[in-house]
């Protein structure tokens, strides 16, 4: 044995053989890590993995512009229909008289697709719902002589029903139920000419 080998205590050699084990481990790992490239498995896992994800990410971004397309789909709708509601609402409130449909005997409430009324100005005016077209005319019958005139454009468009009721004693009120596909749209309108 060495002189200075001799002279460690046991606490030194501990520490020698600590250090010495480190060493050898850090040699290990850079041997380790020095390797390049990966292995075949490696990369399929990795492209497995990647695929899953962006598939996930995918499948989100798609079915958020299902839902998207779903809305502005419906939104589209209700506002056909609130513009059609609107449409004769403006006309109806300043007519006079409403002459078809008329109130029922026993004041029931009645229905019908036609709406017949009386303006402002005297002449009247044909609201009606043709089903094949899906669209909401608008037809005025001079108060003189003159044949009656049709809209060129409809009121509305896309209309797969429309119901107009008359309500109360007065037949003053008139309940619009409008509906395309599926969505349904309630208003009520009353006369206020005399």
């Amino acid at each position: 044995m060495s002189a200075a080998a001799s002279h460690r205590t046991p606490d030194q050699s501990r520490a020698a053989a600590f250090w010495y084990k480190r060493v050898a481990l850090c040699a290990f790992s850079a041997r380790a890590i020095d390797r390049r490239g990966f292995t075949f498995v490696e990369l399929l896992i990795a492209a497995g993995l990647l695929t899953l994800i962006i598939g996930i990410v995918g499948q989100w971004f798609y079915s958020q512009r299902q839902y998207q397309d779903r809305i502005t789909r419906l939104n589209d709708i209700q506002e056909n229909l609130r513009q059609a509601t609107f449409n004769i609402a403006k006309e109806l409130k300043t007519g006079r008289q409403v002459i078809w449909p008329r109130i029922n005997a026993d004041l029931s409430p009645r229905s019908d697709t036609v709406l017949v009324f009386k303006n402002f100005r005297g002449a009247i005016v044909a609201y009606y719902h043709r089903p094949a077209r899906q669209e909401i005319r608008r037809c005025v019958i001079p108060n003189g002589p003159g044949s009656p005139v049709e809209d060129a454009a409809p009121l509305g468009k896309g209309i797969a029903s429309l119901t107009f009721t008359i309500m109360g004693p007065d037949n003053k009120t008139v309940s619009l139920h409008l509906t395309a596909e599926g969505l349904h749209h309630l208003d009520a309108v009353r006369l206020v000419n005399e």
